[in-house]
């Protein structure tokens, strides 16, 4: 569960989503992938906002049983939000890089796979109550849902 929390962090999925980023501009797929760095520079900067702003403390070893001390405020998981997006644009963008039906259908479902159990790792590690895990599925859909209707838009023939 460590593990999965620790891929999950949102500095490590920042650079993930950093290096497919530049893949996809190497690959003259300029729109996509600024928009992916500003997806993640988005889902970063709002994790931290929100954060502050609701000011939720985590769970405490009197409640549940929590296997490390973790830094900073509960609401919402940031691990799952930029799971989600990280993640999840990889999983809508992979579509149409890979043509072969099956390596998509099983690389999409590892990839989902994934993203819930970095998230079900965050509760089970004692670092966040389920509802912050939620809420960061919740908030990185969106965000995901902007990114993939930008993608569209941008992939539009003009006339």
């Amino acid at each position: 569960m460590e593990l999965l929390s620790a891929l999950g962090n949102p500095f490590v999925m920042a650079i993930v989503g950093g290096i497919f980023a530049a893949y996809l501009i190497y690959r003259h797929r300029r729109s996509e992938g600024f928009a992916l760095l500003l997806l993640v520079a988005l889902a970063l900067v709002s994790t931290y906002l929100l954060k502050e702003l609701i000011d939720r403390p985590r769970p405490t070893a009197e409640l549940v049983r929590v296997w490390k001390e973790y830094s900073g405020m509960s609401f919402p998981s940031g691990t799952t939000l930029n799971s989600v997006v990280v993640l999840g644009a990889l999983t809508y963008l992979v579509r149409s890089m890979i043509p072969v039906a099956w390596a998509f259908t099983l690389i999409t479902g590892v990839l989902v796979v994934v993203i819930l159990l970095i998230g079900g790792s965050r509760i089970f590690l004692g670092a966040h109550w389920p509802s912050d895990v939620l809420g960061g599925f919740v908030l990185g859909g969106l965000f995901l849902s902007l990114f993939i209707l930008f993608v569209r838009q941008s992939s539009r023939p003009t006339y």
